[in-house]
């Protein structure tokens, strides 16, 4: 099946909300993903943002996420980040 591997992972998360102001918020989502054989193999996201509202129908959005492998592919690093700035509108 092509190096297709099957194990047991366990899963535990959050979700945090916060109105900082009547214009802006700020959200955090975690994971963490943790083999049941190996515990030592685990797997993490956190994803981090402020969102402001610039209008009724567009915001602007910071957002930083990580990703963490404990145990990486030969030549990738544990942690890997990413920082994002958007504009979104609403329709």
């Amino acid at each position: 099946m092509g190096g297709e591997e099957e194990y047991l992972a366990g899963r535990a998360g959050y979700d945090y909300e916060r109105e900082l102001t009547s214009t802006a918020i700020f959200e955090q989502t975690g994971e963490l993903f943790s083999g049941l054989e190996d515990i030592e193999d685990i797997n993490a996201k956190l994803d981090t943002r402020v969102r402001v509202s610039i209008t009724e129908d567009m915001f602007a959005q910071l957002q930083w996420v990580m990703d963490y492998d404990n145990t990486p592919a030969h030549g990738a690093y544990r942690m890997d980040h990413r920082v994002i700035l958007s504009l979104g509108w609403g329709f």
